[in-house]
């Protein structure tokens, strides 16, 4: 009886692990939506692609590229914006701040979640004067002025629905962009 008992524990113990480490291994949540409201006239595609990073011994990162399909001269452009501190990261008030191209992040679909949004060139350019806006200010606040509310931000000037943060709530950006994810 107790042999039977013992395998049994054994086993559903076992069983629990490999489920929490497919989980945890698993890739990451992907989303394509199409915002569009009409064709551009000259055929042009916009996207903007908005991606978050887990936690990896820090807090994770997020950030919004823009994409640009040229019909015409049939070729695509796309470049990736983030967010950081250049002073520390202040808990209780603002650090200075600043916009980096993001050349050098090292993309792992399997610990990053994304949602592409096709969008007209109206909503693309939207969210582009919020990353300017974010460049001219170059403060850098957690919840209020980091790398997520910058996503946040452009998301919602594009007429996405936005999740509620705080630091008890979305967080980091990774659950963020999951949240933003699941509302649209």
């Amino acid at each position: 009886m107790k042999k039977n008992l013992k395998r049994i524990i054994t086993k559903t113990l076992s069983l629990c692990l490999a489920i929490l480490l497919s989980f945890s291994y698993s890739s990451a949540q992907t989303k394509t939506i199409d915002l569009r409201t009409y064709t551009e006239s000259n055929g042009n595609t916009y996207y903007l692609v908005f991606t978050a990073s887990k936690p990896n011994g820090g807090t994770g990162h997020s950030f919004i590229t823009f994409g640009f399909e040229d019909r015409r001269g049939r070729q695509s452009k796309m470049a990736s914006y983030g967010q950081y501190s250049t002073g520390g990261i202040n808990i209780l008030g603002k650090a200075p701040g600043k916009i980096i191209r993001e050349k050098d992040y090292l993309f792992n679909s399997r610990n990053s979640a994304k949602l592409i949004v096709k969008v007209n060139r109206q909503n693309h350019d939207k969210a582009w004067r919020i990353v300017q806006k974010y460049k001219k200010t170059g403060q850098y606040q957690l919840i209020s002025r980091d790398c997520a509310a910058m996503v946040l931000t452009a998301a919602k000037s594009t007429g996405l629905k936005t999740p509620r943060r705080s630091l008890v709530r979305n967080a980091y950006p990774y659950t963020m962009l999951k949240s933003l994810i699941s509302l649209n």
